[in-house]
């Protein structure tokens, strides 16, 4: 599907249903800051409806691209792992990791 652009009402309705928060961070953003991601890329399949959109800072929409939220947060989540075994060393993550998974 093809990329179009984004009209003023339609973004102001994703920034209220988002609360202006970055939907992938967290961050508080202005209504200026806001970026609209697609949930869904659209080479995956995903539509341009506010559905399909979400607000995110522009550190990761551009960070995010063209994966899926699923695949996004699985691959901070391995950015993560391989940092924390880099600077605290392997002991330290596999005890935090048997510790997580525990509960």
């Amino acid at each position: 599907m093809k990329r179009r652009q984004i009209i003023a009402d339609e973004r102001w309705k994703v920034y209220i249903k988002d609360n202006g928060i970055c939907q992938i961070c967290g961050k508080p953003l202005t209504y200026e800051e806001m970026t609209i991601d697609h949930i869904i890329p659209l080479v995956h399949g995903g539509v341009n409806q506010i559905s399909n959109f979400q607000c995110a800072c522009r550190s990761c929409n551009q960070f995010k691209q063209n994966f899926s939220q699923t695949e996004f947060y699985e691959m901070i989540t391995e950015i993560y792992w391989y940092q924390t075994k880099m600077k605290c060393g392997a002991d330290f993550t596999e005890k935090l990791n048997r510790l997580l998974l525990a509960k």
